[in-house]
C-alpha cells in the first residue's frame, strides 16, 4: 500500500515520514542542528559567531502555492517512491526550486525550516537559497544569532551513497568563518535519517544518480546501478 501524504495542517504520527521521497526535505530539517554542532566545535567564543551573524531574523520569502499545485507534486513524489522502492524499477523525478518550496511551505515535517530557507534556483555546481538560520551561541542561555546570507546546497549520488552538503555561505558584507564553512562542507545533512530502522533509507538507497540541468534537480532511480549486496 502507498504511504499517506499529509496536508498541511495534518499531524503525523510519530515515526512516520509522511512523504515518500523527501531528501530534500530531511536536509532542511537538519540545518538549525548542524549549524549549532558547526559552531560549537569549530568556534571558540560568541564574539567569533557575532562576526557573521545578526541580532534578528532577516525574513526569506516564501511560496506555497495552491491545493491543486501541492497536491500535484506529492502525486509525483509518491508516484517515485512506488517505482523505486516498491517495485524496483527505474525512475526518474524531477524537481524545481518552487518545488522544494511548496514543501518547505506546505510539509508538516519542515515546520521549523519554513522562515529559514528560500529555494532560488538550480545549477551546475548546486542548489542555491536564501537562508536565516537560528545559530545557538557557546552561552547557551542567550537567544540565538541568525546567519543571515546565501548558501549553495550539493547533492551527490555514486551507487551506493547518496549526500547532501552545504558548500558555499555567503553573508553580504560580512566574512563568514572559515572553520564553520570547511565543517557544514564535511557534514552529510543525511546523516541522522541513515541506517537499516530509518524509514527513509530505502529511498536514500534507490537513488543511483543525481543531475542538476536545466534549472532543475533530476533524481534517478536505477536498480541495475546499484551494487550488489554483500
Amino acid at each position: 500500500m502507498p504511504r499517506e501524504y499529509p496536508q498541511p495542517d495534518e499531524p503525523q504520527a510519530a515515526g512516520n515520514p509522511g512523504m515518500g521521497c523527501i531528501i530534500i526535505a530531511c536536509a532542511l530539517a537538519m540545518f538549525t542542528g548542524i549549524a549549532s554542532y558547526a559552531i560549537w566545535a569549530g568556534l571558540k567564543q560568541d564574539r567569533d559567531i557575532a562576526k557573521f551573524t545578526d541580532e534578528k531574523r532577516t525574513p526569506v520569502p516564501s511560496d506555497s502555492g495552491t491545493t491543486e499545485e501541492w497536491n500535484a507534486l506529492k502525486a509525483r513524489l509518491q508516484a517515485f517512491e512506488k517505482s523505486s522502492v516498491e517495485a524496483d524499477k527505474p525512475a526518474t523525478l524531477e524537481l524545481t526550486p518552487r518545488d522544494l518550496n511548496l514543501m518547505v511551505s506546505n510539509s508538516t515535517l519542515l515546520l521549523d525550516s519554513r522562515e529559514m530557507v528560500y529555494f532560488e534556483s538550480v545549477d551546475k555546481d548546486g542548489l542555491n537559497a536564501q537562508i536565516s538560520m537560528p545559530i545557538n551561541r557557546i552561552a547557551f542561555w542567550k537567544d540565538p544569532r541568525y546567519l543571515n546570507g546565501t548558501a549553495r546546497i550539493v547533492i551527490e549520488a555514486n551507487e551506493a551513497q547518496l549526500f547532501v552538503r552545504m558548500k558555499e555561505v555567503n553573508v553580504p558584507g560580512k566574512a563568514v568563518e572559515k572553520g564553520f564553512v570547511e565543517r557544514l562542507a564535511q557534514s552529510d545533512l543525511l546523516a541522522p535519517y541513515r541506517g537499516e530502522d530509518e524509514p527513509l533509507e530505502p529511498v536514500f538507497n534507490a537513488i543511483t544518480a543525481v543531475a542538476m540541468k536545466d534549472g532543475k534537480i533530476i533524481l534517478t532511480a536505477d536498480p541495475s546501478k546499484k551494487p550488489p549486496e554483500s
